[in-house]
């Protein structure tokens, strides 16, 4: 099997990926692996160069960056010819799709990647992009548009944080409505909504804590506003992942599972899935159960 490493030379400001490509070369020969670097040149370069990398062939693309690189490498073998198993090494803001995992060590391990075995695992079709941990709409998705104005500067869930509190100074709140299997109807006002695959976002929020991206299902959580003051006494809560279990939070926090969900609201909104930034009025969004060979580092 082909083994392609696909390289954002920008992600978590280029730090990792320092000297990487001679130490990929170097395990390559060790190893007797057909192998190939691509750095990547600009957005949507890495699903582009994944769609249509040896047309009919097997092969292994690993994604050198963070949770974006992920998604493109993701939509690009969704739509392939061949057969794509996907892997990603780590570098970039947040990387919280691997926050499943008990750690993010083995991920960072060149040898533990290439000797890995792929398992099956789900992901998430949207009408407009693809991808493989978590839809956020509302002030989340706002406060991912202006993240990077901070992460040059502090690490990426420090910096999240911080974009949130600049977030909190706007109107909160979108009125709309979301279906969910057909069957489940709310209408309300909410300040975020998250449709998940994974656990987490923004370099660490547990926004799904009972996420499993095998078992077919998206977690459905919709948060109605509340005051800047109540956010402040419960977003740690939030952050660590207790806020499905604890009563406090019950009349602010609605909880589904389901395989699709339709979204509406009343006006354009920002809609972010895996770090990548659209505008909808409407979209909707279903499970694709086991459509993604993911590579777990042995």
């Amino acid at each position: 099997m082909y083994h392609v490493f696909l390289l954002n030379p920008i992600a978590g400001n280029g730090k990792f990926q320092f000297g990487l490509k001679e130490k990929i070369k170097a395990l390559a020969e060790k190893e007797n692996l057909d192998y190939t670097v691509h750095v990547t040149t600009d957005i949507g370069n890495a699903r582009e160069f994944t769609e249509h990398f040896r047309p009919g062939e097997d092969a292994r693309f690993y994604a050198i960056g963070g949770d974006g690189t992920l998604n493109e490498i993701v939509n690009g073998v969704l739509k392939r010819k061949g057969q794509g198993e996907v892997g990603i090494i780590p570098c970039g803001t947040g990387d919280d799709f691997i926050r499943l995992f008990p750690s993010k060590e083995p991920f960072l391990n060149l040898e533990k990647q290439i000797r890995g075995k792929s398992v099956p695992i789900d992901a998430i079709r949207t009408d407009h992009i693809d991808g493989i941990n978590m839809c956020n709409i509302g002030i989340d998705a706002e406060t991912a548009v202006d993240v990077h104005r901070f992460s040059r500067y502090m690490p990426g869930g420090f910096a999240y944080s911080v974009s949130l509190i600049n977030r909190l100074t706007h109107k909160l709140g979108i009125n709309m409505a979301l279906t969910i299997d057909d069957e489940i109807e709310l209408e309300d006002r909410f300040m975020l909504v998250s449709v998940a695959n994974g656990c987490a976002y923004g370099g660490g929020y547990l926004a799904a804590p009972r996420a499993k991206i095998d078992d077919g299902l998206l977690e459905i959580t919709a948060v109605r506003p509340l005051s800047r003051l109540r956010i402040a006494a419960l977003i740690k809560g939030y952050k660590a992942g207790t806020h499905l279990d604890d009563p406090s939070y019950a009349p602010y926090v609605v909880y589904h599972q389901g395989k699709k969900v339709h979204l509406r609201m009343e006006r354009p909104t920002r809609f972010c899935i895996d770090g990548e930034i659209i505008e909808v009025k409407e979209i909707t969004i279903a499970i694709l159960p086991k459509a993604i060979n993911f590579i777990v580092p042995a």
